[in-house]
Order: structure tokens, then C-alpha cells, then sequence
């Protein structure tokens, strides 16, 4: 039978067997096997991971040794992450109006 048919047997549309349907399921809701292979050994450092983690504690470091030394800055840090928070917030919204309507 055509999906392109004329007359009496334009009313009747061709289904997809049950089998089918049936077989496409259990594909997908069998489990799939994973090969896990655990015979490679240790995984390995980045190479520039030392580098990395120095800068960044080397940076922490610094800012908390500004923040006892200007206690101020905290309150402006926190505000400005504020800030941030509701900037990014307002411009989403802005766009998304402007999208709808």
C-alpha cells in the first residue's frame, strides 16, 4: 500500500506493526554494557596542574592578607557580587521580554 493512494483506500493509513514498537522499546530500555578497562594503571597530572594550583593559593593567599588589612573590602566585595548577580539578572530579563513581545 502507497502513502499515496486515491479513493476507498485513502482512508486507511499505514501503522507501524506492534512488533515493531515493541522491539524499538526493549532496544531502548535494555541496559547497555560499558567496557570498563581498569588495566591502565594511575592517571596521570596534568603537566600544568602544579603551576595552577600555586598561582591560585598563592592568590588567595593575597587576598586574604588584604582583607585583614582593609576590612572594607569585604563589604565592597560582597556587594559588587551583588551587583553582579542582579545585572546579569535584569539583562536576562530585558531579553527575554524583548524575545516574547
Amino acid at each position: 500500500m502507497s502513502f499515496f493512494t486515491r479513493g476507498a483506500d485513502a482512508t486507511k493509513v499505514p501503522v507501524a506493526s506492534p512488533d515493531w514498537i515493541r522491539a524499538r522499546l526493549l532496544a531502548m530500555l535494555a541496559p547497555r554494557t560499558m567496557d570498563i578497562n581498569l588495566n591502565r594503571g594511575m592517571p596521570s597530572v596534568p603537566p600544568n596542574l602544579p603551576f595552577l594550583l600555586l598561582l591560585l593559593g598563592g592568590g588567595a593567599i593575597l587576598l586574604g592578607l588584604l582583607i585583614i588589612w582593609n576590612e572594607e573590602l569585604l563589604r565592597w566585595m560582597v556587594a559588587s557580587i551583588f551587583l553582579l548577580i542582579g545585572a546579569v539578572l535584569v539583562l536576562t530579563g530585558l531579553r527575554a521580554r524583548r524575545m516574547l513581545g
